[in-house]
């Protein structure tokens, strides 16, 4: 809740757009000067709340490096094929999946469960199995 309302501050900025969950925040901008004025609204926004700005955590690098963020890898790759002329900053194909260690999060559970669920019912390892594999 206390994050509440920071989209609101960065949406000011053009060319700059924020996803957040909880107090994970991903700013995708047109390029660095836009970021640095991000930077400075979230470092302003946060300093009347007694929150500062974790610089340890804080990564600015181009979609084409990618980055990985709530368990998932999200890098912009080069395809001619996907070139947009409506978007002439977009150079390629973006995409998104688990990192490697999501995946292995994942399939620990898995295996922990059926693990506990040896000698159970079908019906029970499915009942128990699906919310997990539905995420």
């Amino acid at each position: 809740m206390v994050m509440n309302g920071i989209e609101d501050e960065i949406l000011k900025i053009p060319g700059v757009f924020p996803i957040r969950f909880a107090d994970d925040i991903l700013i995708a901008a047109d390029g660095p000067d836009e970021l640095e004025k991000v930077k400075e609204i979230i470092t302003n926004f946060l300093k009347p709340r007694g929150l500062i700005l974790n610089e340890g955590k804080t990564i600015m690098k181009p979609i084409e490096l990618g980055f990985d963020f709530l368990g998932f890898k999200i890098r912009e790759y080069p395809d001619k094929t996907k070139l947009s002329k409506s978007k002439p900053k977009k150079k390629g194909a973006l995409i998104v999946k688990p990192t490697k260690q999501a995946i292995q999060n994942f399939l620990r559970n898995i295996k922990e469960n059926l693990k506990n669920l040896k000698y159970a019912s079908a019906k029970r390892v499915i009942m128990k199995l699906n919310p997990i594999i539905s995420g």
